[in-house]
């Protein structure tokens, strides 16, 4: 999901584009939500928006809300090595995320308040988050 000033255009062949601050969630096996902030260009495929993000050295595939379409993609896809990148999601928060049945395929009534966490973890972006 784009938090804050983005940017959306349209190609000549009528491709829909988006780019700007994309905070991305992971999910491990017990629900634990983990999030990452980055810089993130989308292009549609078909009726998708996808891209990837830079995780450490590691390339992610996004499509769509939080990165897997409005759920969280899943934490095995970020190598062991990169994973400190993350930051975890408070469990108040996740919780709510958890419960929020109103995101199929968007980011939800829970979007805002996830945008406003992922916007502070953007701010603490120092050398722990850059890769």
């Amino acid at each position: 999901m784009f938090i804050g000033n983005g940017r959306q255009w349209y190609t000549a062949n009528g491709e829909q584009r988006s780019q700007g601050q994309f905070v991305a969630l992971f999910a491990d096996s017990a629900n634990k939500l983990f999030g990452v902030v980055r810089s993130v260009r989308l292009h549609q495929f078909g009726h998708f928006m996808m891209g990837t993000m830079k995780v450490g050295a590691q390339k992610v595939t996004l499509s769509g809300a939080y990165g897997g379409d409005g759920l969280p993609r899943d934490l095995s896809n970020v190598a062991e090595e990169n994973r400190s990148l993350l930051h975890e999601v408070p469990a108040d928060l996740a919780a709510r995320f958890w419960k929020c049945d109103d995101g199929w395929n968007s980011a939800g009534s829970i979007g805002p308040d996830i945008a406003t966490w992922a916007k502070t973890i953007a701010r603490k972006r120092g050398s722990r988050q850059r890769a």
